[in-house]
C-alpha cells in the first residue's frame, strides 16, 4: 500500500469514539481534539451503555465504525471499563476489529497488563495539563492516521486499496 493510499483509507470517512464519563475531562479532550485533529469527526459516550449504542447504531445504519476508540479505564471504576472492553472485543460484535487504546489515571502495573490481555491496541496513563493533551493528540494522529493502516468497512471504504 502506498502512503497516499494509506492516508486516504484512514482519512476517509475518519471518526474517532472516545468514553469517558468525566466532562470535565471530556471538556479539555475535546478542546485538544479539534486543534490536533480538526479533520476526524469525534464522538463521546460517557457509559458503556451510550457507546455501544452508538456502535450498534452505526451498524444498523450501515455506516462505518470509528477507526479508533479511546477508552477511559475507569468508568468509574477499572472494573467497568474493562467490562466495557470485553464487550468492545468480543469476536461476536462487528466492531470488535475496532482498535481500542486504554486511558487511565493509574499507572498500576495490574491495571496496565489486564487491560492489554482483553485487547486493548495501548495504554496510555492520561496528561494532566491541555497542552500535553494536544501534544498527546498530535502524536496519536501522526501514529494511527498517518503511519498505521486502520481496518475499514468493506462497503464504503474498499476502493482505498483497489
Amino acid at each position: 500500500m502506498q502512503i497516499e493510499d494509506l492516508h486516504f483509507h484512514n482519512y476517509h470517512e475518519a471518526s474517532l469514539l472516545v468514553i469517558e464519563d468525566n466532562p470535565d475531562h471530556w471538556t479539555i479532550m475535546q478542546a485538544a481534539l479539534k486543534v490536533s485533529l480538526p479533520e476526524i469527526e469525534v464522538a463521546w459516550a460517557q457509559n458503556k451503555t451510550q457507546a455501544l449504542t452508538y456502535l450498534i447504531t452505526r451498524s444498523l445504519l450501515k455506516k462505518p465504525f470509528p477507526k479508533l476508540i479511546l477508552l477511559d479505564l475507569y468508568l468509574p471504576d477499572r472494573e467497568t471499563g474493562w467490562q466495557v472492553l470485553q464487550e468492545l472485543k468480543n469476536p461476536e460484535n462487528h466492531y470488535d476489529h475496532v482498535p481500542v487504546v486504554a486511558l487511565s489515571n493509574s499507572k498500576d502495573g495490574t491495571d496496565v497488563k489486564k487491560t492489554y490481555t482483553f485487547g486493548a491496541a495501548s495504554y496510555i496513563v492520561k496528561p494532566r495539563r491541555y497542552q500535553d493533551w494536544i501534544a498527546y493528540f498530535k502524536q496519536m494522529s501522526s501514529y494511527w492516521w498517518d503511519q498505521t493502516a486502520l481496518p475499514y468497512s468493506e462497503e464504503t471504504d474498499t476502493s482505498a486499496f483497489a
